[in-house]
């Protein structure tokens, strides 16, 4: 289960938005503990993709460092990333398992519509889905 704050989720589908038509990326700031994940803050990071920006992305590295300084800074760590699938369903495309890192929890946005957020974890490659709770 992955508890998000109400506050980061708007964050992300805000980001999702901006960023069209193009994908956006960012990093998830909280706790993990027992198979459950509590995502506190989204910190956008920059696309540095130099591909097709609307079917991909890379975030800037320099971007990870800072979020995960200020992250520590909290006594937060960062336990996942997002980025948003313009046109697409909010699953992990073959490009998006192949970059995984394991270990780490991926949110896909969907800015469409009312927006929606689906929130994933890559067990040796495979994309298994985990239920998103959106809370204060």
């Amino acid at each position: 289960m992955v508890i998000v704050a109400a506050d980061a989720e708007r964050e992300i589908l805000r980001h999702a938005r901006a960023a069209l038509p193009e994908e956006c990326c960012g990093v998830l700031v909280g706790t993990a503990a027992n198979g459950q994940w509590k995502v506190v803050a989204a910190a956008a990071v920059g696309n540095v993709s130099g591909g097709d920006r609307q079917r991909r992305y890379e975030a800037d590295p320099r971007g990870i460092l800072r979020a995960d300084a200020e992250a520590r800074r909290q006594g937060l760590d960062v336990i996942g990333f997002y980025h948003s699938h313009p046109e697409g369903e909010g699953r992990p495309s073959a490009e998006d398992l192949r970059l995984a890192w394991e270990g780490y929890i991926y949110v896909i946005a969907e800015p469409a519509g009312a927006g929606k957020i689906r929130a994933w974890r890559i067990v040796e490659g495979r994309a298994e889905e985990l239920g998103v709770q959106v809370g204060a």
